[in-house]
């Protein structure tokens, strides 16, 4: 494989395509097939430099023996996680041995795991694009005004203390931070947003069933907030987006809704990748907090509100728009997650 992309590098360069356009081209015809781009530029260079052969030159050394080579090549079908040291034990070579059989004569390259929230069922990828494809046809159905009516909520754990990444330093020591546990001091927030922004924000109370507090609270209060959104009419339906938590699909749920004449709008199974508090609200909010520290749950509510009240219009368009974009790209992948 990679004496191809050897063949290919030299076909662009004598084409005199640009290291960088190369790059592209390879990708877009390899996938994730595809040589690094450090791969890329190195033979460029070597062919700058005079090369003409896309094979690899004699080098000194002992050559592998086809033995060596099976052997590796038979443990590695059977043991695909297995690192160049653990089969350079168990084979009694040198582990440099190991991964020059590896990549060089069996043309394999260390991909490391792509962690989801969910592994999904061929079933579950499918009733994703299904519903996918309903929600987008509603979201590109829209108006303007409609979609400040269209308001979407989710809720998540913000601690009281976010540490920074880092700090500027002399070099003289590398300062120590400790993973945030769980155990830390934490609390619930539910976040509503629309287009026109931040329709509402509330600390969900401790040892309070959510379900009954859902009911009773959030969403007429959500209806409240809604209507009061300047500029828009109050006869414009509000539409209403979550996730398939229990509280929010729960009969006593639908059946308030339905009272309050919102309307609750699909949302595929285990889809956080497409649900906006997750794809850019919390990250956002969160990335913010960084090197705050708060002493109590209300001056954390402000920290958070006055994040959010400072992204701009233009901002909360731009996030419906890649909402509609990320729901295109998991009908176009059939259901799998987004990378």
């Amino acid at each position: 494989m990679f004496e191809e992309f050897r063949c290919v590098v030299h076909f662009l360069w004598l084409k005199k395509v640009s290291p960088k356009d190369a790059c592209d081209q390879m990708v877009e015809a390899y996938g994730d097939q595809s040589p690094s781009s450090a791969f890329v530029y190195k033979w460029f260079q070597q062919f700058e430099d005079g090369r003409e052969s896309c094979s690899d030159l004699p080098r000194p050394g002992r050559p592998l023996t086809l033995e060596k080579v099976d052997a590796n090549k038979d443990y590695i079908e059977d043991n695909p996680a297995a690192s160049c040291r653990c089969i350079a034990r168990i084979m009694g070579i040198d582990k440099n041995t190991v991964k020059r059989i590896l990549t060089e004569n069996l043309h394999l390259r260390k991909v490391h795991f792509k962690w989801v929230p969910h592994l999904l069922t061929p079933i579950q990828k499918a009733k994703r694009a299904e519903i996918s494809k309903e929600l987008l046809k509603i979201l590109t159905s829209l108006t303007p005004k409609q979609k400040m009516k269209l308001v979407t909520l989710d809720e998540s754990w913000f601690y009281l203390t976010y540490y920074s990444d880092g700090i500027w330093t002399d070099g003289s020591e590398r300062p120590q931070i400790h993973k945030m546990q769980i155990s830390e001091e934490k609390f619930m927030f539910l976040t509503a947003f629309s287009t026109a922004g931040l329709i509402m924000i509330e600390m969900l109370p401790l040892k309070t069933n959510f379900n009954n507090y859902m009911c009773s609270t959030i969403l007429p209060q959500l209806k409240l907030n809604a209507q009061r959104i300047p500029n828009v009419s109050k006869q414009i339906l509000v539409r209403l987006h979550f996730d398939n938590a229990r509280p929010h699909v729960s009969k006593m749920t639908t059946s308030k809704i339905n009272t309050l004449r919102m309307k609750k709008l699909p949302q595929p199974p285990f889809s956080p990748d497409i649900s906006p508090n997750d794809f850019f609200l919390y990250g956002y909010v969160k990335n913010e907090l960084k090197g705050k520290h708060h002493t109590s749950s209300d001056s954390l509510l402000k920290s958070i509100v006055d994040i959010i009240e400072k992204i701009d219009e233009s901002t909360w368009i731009g996030v419906y728009d890649l909402w509609i974009k990320r729901i295109k790209m998991v009908i176009d992948a059939h259901g799998e997650y987004l990378p």
